[in-house]
């Protein structure tokens, strides 16, 4: 008899989700220019060197990505605030949701679709029904 598969475990999900993100900030940092993100962090390069590619195999005492640092470079990416960065802010952002199949990042840009507007009334309905059955 066949042993059916095992779900995947949190932690295996968020590793794949991190090494997204890690790669997404890389491309940021390189878009931004490594002495920019340097001076904003407040950190050495040999910091940021180590942080930024990170090994499967970490050594003690390896320096790891803070995560004040992401909100930093998105606020660099803001403000700069042309295609390449929104394009770079939106890899960030969705490598950070990419673990939960419940969110998604939506550009205000962009028309939603039928089915974002269809998920959008769904949630919108629950809600209401929620608020209803709380004030009966």
């Amino acid at each position: 008899m066949r042993q059916p598969s095992l779900p995947y475990q949190p932690s295996y999900v968020g590793r794949i989700a991190w090494l997204a993100m890690l790669e997404a900030l890389r491309a940021a940092v390189a878009h931004l220019g490594a002495k920019e993100v340097l001076f904003e962090l407040n950190i050495t390069k040999s910091v940021l060197s180590e942080a930024i590619n990170e090994r499967e195999e970490r050594k003690e005492g390896d320096k790891r990505w803070a995560n004040e640092w992401t909100h930093v470079v998105l606020a660099m990416l803001e403000q700069r605030h042309n295609d390449t960065c929104d394009q770079l802010a939106r890899a960030i952002l969705d490598a950070q949701i990419e673990v939960s199949s419940r969110f998604e990042v939506a550009d205000v840009s962009d028309e939603p679709t039928d089915e974002q507007i269809a998920n959008a009334e769904r949630v919108i309905a629950a809600a209401k029904k929620r608020k209803r059955k709380r004030a009966a």
